[in-house]
């Protein structure tokens, strides 16, 4: 990994704080950071190493919402006698450093595989990189880049995850909305308007550069991907090709690989569904992958409502100033329901309009198979939809032996801070337990892509932040 090590010489990439260090998968009582081996061909449907450089994209784009890359903008933003040259300046700045971390990242991926594996992967010139300059604070990141092998030409089309209080309120914009680009293609098929506008706001900016690309560079496939909100991007702007570009692109073949992606698409009733209907549901399944690791909520998001309830059940039955060693979902739900709309949810009216609203999110779906690591080391189950539905929280926390100690903290005390921009400082390397469900769900949501990208295998931080080179020497992973 000579490239590699090389590029870490740069201090100006904040490499890896997600992942490890802010993660327990990443701090393993034993010293060394989860691995996860790219599954093969006959389940993603792509070559493993293009599996690989989809996860390094998928994290490096979210390592781009950290506080050092965006210092210099909070700084021209807030200090004083800055003017809007200073700012734009330092926007400037902030994408050159995004930009600079993700391609010279993936372009000493492709090095070492080339060397590695004796296969060629080559790093064309022609890509496109947006951070949406002052607009980043509400539009996801998006970046290409081309592959070049033996076999394929691949562009991988990547969005960010989810990394700023706007990106928050994108995940929760559940309308589901129809379009007069899939309208014709794929009729009465409705998409979550967060991802639909984000995407749709890229495809109207860069769509006829990426088809310039595409045809200049004789690139055979398309892979989006992207991580938590990014995953669902990627869903959504795999049905935009297939209603645009694939009919001039015969030859193409398109597909989305997520990495823990909420559900994008809201679907008729089965009975309902047309042929044209059945039959882009079908493509998509095929070519559509979703990963999800050990008990992951998001992915279960927002159409799985049993499983969501079960988290609910997790997180205790007092939302102020009690314990989480109750397990009722309900208490918790009607203390939400009282504290925000000053009702209780014993009103059967206001049941009712409950349960027409979880009977109506239950409709959202995934319209692709997901490749699901239920135990956190062993191998994955590729699934279709109604069978990963049936994965239930209390199986993922069993095989992999996690106990919560539900230790009668303040509910409020332990709910995770949302981030206003970026990620926030490493936390203290975890001792292998979790205090509730509180501290779950976030670590879980951030293993993949970054365990299963080779650029995070050989990375070890302190609770600071800071680099123990080649740890994996010392500390070897577990046979």
């Amino acid at each position: 990994m000579d490239a590699f090590l090389a590029m870490k010489k740069d201090s100006t990439i904040p490499f890896g704080r997600n992942y490890p260090a802010q993660n327990h998968w990443g701090n393993l009582k034993d010293e060394y950071s989860l691995h996860v081996q790219a599954p093969g061909i006959e389940i993603t449907g792509l070559d493993p190493s293009i599996t690989e450089m989809c996860a390094t994209m998928s994290a490096v784009i979210e390592e781009g919402a950290n506080d050092n890359v965006l210092a210099t903008t909070y700084e021209a933003t807030y200090e004083a006698g800055q003017t809007q040259k200073n700012r734009q300046e330092a926007i400037e700045t902030a994408k050159e450093k995004a930009m600079h971390m993700l391609y010279t990242t993936i372009k000493a991926q492709a090095e070492t595989v080339s060397v590695d594996r004796k296969q060629i992967h080559e790093l064309c010139d022609d890509r496109i990189f947006d951070d949406h300059g002052e607009f980043k604070f509400a539009l996801a990141p998006m970046a290409t880049a081309i592959i070049r092998t033996e076999k394929e030409v691949t562009m991988i089309i990547g969005w960010r995850g989810t990394c700023t209080a706007v990106d928050w309120l994108q995940d929760i914009a559940l309308a589901p909305i129809a379009s007069k680009i899939w309208d014709k293609f794929a009729p009465d098929l409705r998409v979550h308007s967060g991802m639909a506008s984000l995407v749709e706001n890229d495809m109207t900016t860069h769509g006829e550069t990426i088809l310039k690309h595409i045809k200049d560079n004789n690139v055979t496939q398309v892979v989006f991907t992207g991580h938590s909100l990014g995953g669902g991007n990627a869903y959504v702007a795999h049905l935009y090709a297939l209603a645009t570009w694939a009919q001039d692109l015969p030859k193409v073949t398109f597909r989305a690989l997520a990495f823990e992606a909420p559900m994008a698409f809201y679907l008729p009733d089965e009975g309902e569904r047309k042929d044209e209907l059945k039959k882009v549901l079908k493509t998509l399944e095929e070519n559509s992958r979703n990963f999800v690791f050990c008990g992951d909520a998001v992915p279960r998001c927002p159409g799985n409502g049993t499983y969501l309830k079960d988290v609910f059940g997790k997180l205790g039955s007092v939302l102020d100033g009690g314990s989480v060693l109750d397990d009722s979902a309900d208490k918790l739900i009607s203390a939400i329901v009282e504290k925000f709309f000053g009702t209780q949810i014993n009103d059967f009216k206001l049941r009712a309009k409950i349960n027409d609203l979880l009977h109506n999110l239950g409709k959202y779906e995934h319209c692709s198979k997901i490749i699901y690591y239920e135990k956190a080391e062993g191998e994955p189950l590729l699934l279709l939809p109604e069978d990963f539905k049936n994965k239930t929280l209390a199986d993922a926390l069993k095989v992999n032996s996690i106990e919560f100690k539900n230790i009668g903290e303040k509910i409020r005390e332990k709910i995770p801070k949302i981030p206003f921009f970026g990620h926030g400082p490493a936390q203290k390397e975890k001792d292998g337990d979790f205090d509730n469900i509180l501290e779950f769900i976030p670590d879980v949501h951030g293993v993949l892509p970054y365990a299963m990208s080779p650029m995070y295998k050989n990375l070890k931080y302190t609770a600071e932040g800071e680099i123990i080179a080649e740890y994996i020497i010392k500390y070897p992973p577990k046979k």
